[in-house]
């Protein structure tokens, strides 16, 4: 499985609107360097999620319709879509923790998170 998902205008509704797991959208573009130090980040946290969610990615240059339509001022905006809608955002660099906690929000929890309880 790939750790991230380049999208586009025309592959965005079939990877993310109508995935069946949740997607966070990382909107970058190649020259913000915040975008390189959190990409890595989400690339380690999609591999360590066993598959809970998918990680996509969205060049804001090469994509101004989805930029313009879901509002992105600033990069990294990182926005979490689970059943086609948007649940979750967060925009700019963020500490690890806060991702963490941003993608337990959206993903269901483990089976081994469960039999903790």
């Amino acid at each position: 499985m790939a750790k991230v998902t380049p999208v586009t205008d025309e592959t965005f509704e079939d990877v993310v609107l109508k995935a069946e797991r949740p997607v966070i959208v990382d909107f970058w573009a190649t020259w913000c360097k915040p975008c390189k130090i959190l990409s890595p980040m989400l690339e380690r946290l999609v591999i360590e999620a066993h598959g809970s969610f998918r990680l996509a990615r969205v060049d804001v240059d090469e994509n101004p319709t989805l930029t313009l339509r879901f509002t992105v001022r600033n990069i990294p905006t990182i926005k979490a879509f689970s059943e086609g809608i948007v649940v979750g955002e967060l925009v700019g660099i963020q500490p690890e923790a806060r991702l963490r906690e941003f993608i337990g929000k959206i993903t269901p929890p483990s089976p081994l998170n469960l039999a903790l309880f």
